[in-house]
């Protein structure tokens, strides 16, 4: 294969990755735009958040949570935020424990009680920082999970999205391939036109 083979065979690639990561592109913003209307991620941090304290129905820890005004800072309006960090969780946990005075063994939720037997943490004003640190990881190792979900949904999103949009918009792939194949000199003589001009 010559040089200008090599060339010819490299800009035909170039154009043909060009016009597939465009599709991509777009395919993914449409699955953005669905997520971002159907409030996807904030939907599954709430089912997730209320899973973790086995309170589905969202009639106690979960609900005193979603209703926490820590929390509420991290959403806009009446939405729960798309995205939570460790320490916001973390600390929303602790003061509502101690709005409720349940900061004993004996008085925590279940999910609680069990996280702090596991951990041997002391309940005292010491214990706290321990118990801080402990819901953190307990909630990275539930979101690190919940990533995998939000992904594999995302996934299915986007093979409709791409569907939709070759239907849509009539694209054939391999006509594409032939198309740019058989125009491949015809590009050649555009870059090197842009080359020149580039260099003047």
């Amino acid at each position: 294969m010559t040089i200008a083979e090599l060339g010819t065979m490299l800009n035909f690639l170039i154009v043909l990755i060009f016009i597939y990561l465009a599709l991509s592109l777009a395919a993914s913003l449409v699955v953005e735009m669905v997520a971002s209307l159907l409030g996807q991620r904030s939907k599954m941090l709430r089912a997730r958040i209320a899973r973790m304290f086995d309170d589905e129905d969202e009639t106690g820890m979960a609900m005193l949570l979603f209703r926490s005004p820590l929390l509420r800072t991290y959403g806009t309006g009446r939405r729960l935020p798309s995205y939570l960090p460790a320490d916001g969780f973390a600390r929303a946990v602790i003061a509502i424990l101690r709005d409720q005075n349940q900061l004993t063994p004996r008085d925590l939720p279940p999910a609680l009680r069990a996280l702090v037997g596991a951990s041997g943490i002391r309940l005292d004003a010491e214990g706290l920082a321990g118990l801080r640190s402990e819901l953190e990881m307990w909630y990275d190792q539930t979101m690190a999970r919940l990533h995998g979900t939000y992904k594999r949904w995302a996934r299915r999103w986007l093979f409709g999205a791409g569907l939709v949009l070759a239907v849509g918009f009539n694209i054939d792939f391999l006509k594409i391939t032939e198309s740019v194949w058989s125009g491949r000199f015809a590009l050649d003589d555009s870059v090197a036109r842009i080359a020149a001009f580039h260099a003047e």
